[in-house]
């Protein structure tokens, strides 16, 4: 049997020029949920899983064999650091917070927004692989738990895990693997 691992769409709900339309400008009294732009959301949850429905039909008629491997992203907390990667020559600023700040949203609201996206994102990426024709093809871990929010332990920035934390989740994928 082949297998495609296959990690995609958390950061199309997170990444640079995703977030902030997918956020409403904070007025007082809001909840967090008053903050997500729903329609957009929406939106952009269809779009991400669309695309995992053209890989598996994709899959099906190039590699038939094969079974791809996804996983849910596990819940990021926002904060101000960035990242770097390749031993410092490519540094990044944070990825969400910035947008949240842009929009108004005060900080207690900054956590539940996000586990409420990834959350969303991972729920419905389960459904989908266990809808019919997709339950022969696509298999999602749920990583989602694994790691703590917050934590510096396992968390390199807003939305990279450490090296620890990659492993805790990479041990969970290849458990579905073998």
């Amino acid at each position: 049997m082949d297998i495609l691992l296959f990690s995609a769409g958390g950061n199309d709900i997170v990444g640079k020029n995703d977030m902030l339309p997918l956020l409403n400008d904070y007025l007082p009294g809001m909840t967090f949920l008053d903050c997500v732009n729903s329609v957009r959301f929406e939106q952009k949850l269809q779009s991400i899983l669309l695309a995992y429905e053209r890989l598996v039909n994709l899959c099906a008629d190039i590699i038939p064999q094969a079974q791809i491997i996804t996983h849910t992203y596990d819940i990021a907390v926002p904060w101000d650091q960035g990242a770097e990667f390749f031993w410092g020559l490519i540094k990044t600023k944070p990825w969400v917070k910035p947008y949240l700040l842009r929009r108004g949203i005060p900080d207690s609201l900054h956590a539940p927004i996000l586990e409420y996206m990834l959350t969303a994102f991972g729920n419905r990426l389960i459904a989908l692989s266990q809808a019919s024709p997709n339950n022969q093809r696509l298999r999602v871990v749920q990583t989602q738990g694994t790691l703590t929010p917050g934590s510096e332990s396992d968390w390199l920035n807003e939305i990279h895990p450490t090296e620890e934390g990659f492993k805790r989740i990479s041990q969970k994928i290849y458990a579905e693997m073998k």
